[in-house]
C-alpha cells in the first residue's frame, strides 16, 4: 500500500468515526426526542378528544339545566310557596264578576290544611248567577295556571234562571322548607 492509499483509507476511516459519532450523539438522541415528543402529543390528543367530549356533556347538561328551570317555572305557577291571597281574590274577583258575570256574595278563607309536601288552603264562597256563567266561571277556573279545585259543590235554585251556589275552592301551597324554616307538615292533616 502506497502513502496515498493509506492516507485515503485513514480519511475514510476518520469520516466514518465522525459519521458514527454524529449517529451516536446527535441522531440518535434525536429520534429518542422525536419518540418522546411523539408519546407526548398522542396523551395531548387523548386529553384532548376527553375535553371535547365533555365539552359536549356540558353543553347538554346546560341546556337540561334550562329545561329544568323552565320546568320549576311552571311548576312554581302551579303550586306556588306562598298563599298570595290578593293575587287570588283579584283573580277570582276578575273572573267572576267581570268575565262571567256572576255575582260573588261571600269569600271567606277556611283553616289550612298541613300535607306532607304542600299545604291546601281552602276558601268558602257563595256566587250567584245563570247555570251558563256559573259553568263558565268554573271553566276559567280551571284555566288558571295554579292549580285551583273546586270541591263541596251546593246548587240551590233561585229566582228565574240564576243559581245561587255554594262552593269551596281549594288551593295548595308548596311547603318550601327554605320559607318554612325547614319544618314539613308537623300538623299534618289538622285543620
Amino acid at each position: 500500500m502506497n502513502k496515498q492509499t493509506t492516507n485515503i483509507v485513514v480519511l475514510i476511516a476518520i469520516a466514518v468515526i465522525f459519521i458514527g459519532a454524529f449517529f451516536m450523539f446527535s441522531y440518535k438522541g434525536k429520534t429518542a426526542k422525536i419518540a418522546e415528543l411523539s408519546d407526548k402529543i398522542g396523551q395531548l390528543d387523548k386529553k384532548l378528544q376527553e375535553a371535547e367530549e365533555n365539552k359536549q356533556k356540558l353543553q347538554l347538561l346546560k341546556r337540561e339545566i334550562e329545561d329544568l328551570k323552565l320546568a320549576l317555572k311552571y311548576a312554581r305557577e302551579k303550586l306556588p310557596s306562598e298563599e298570595e291571597i290578593t293575587l287570588l281574590l283579584d283573580n277570582i274577583n276578575k273572573l267572576g264578576t267581570i268575565e262571567s258575570n256572576i255575582s260573588i256574595t261571600s269569600f271567606k278563607p277556611l283553616n289550612k290544611i298541613t300535607r306532607e309536601i304542600y299545604y291546601e288552603k281552602p276558601y268558602s264562597m257563595k256566587i250567584f248567577g245563570s247555570f251558563h256563567q256559573i259553568a263558565t266561571f268554573f271553566n276559567k277556573i280551571g284555566n288558571l295556571n295554579r292549580i285551583i279545585n273546586i270541591d263541596k259543590l251546593s246548587i240551590s235554585p233561585s229566582k228565574g234562571n240564576f243559581e245561587a251556589v255554594s262552593l269551596e275552592l281549594k288551593t295548595y301551597i308548596y311547603n318550601d322548607p327554605s320559607v318554612t324554616g325547614g319544618k314539613s307538615g308537623s300538623n299534618r292533616g289538622t285543620r
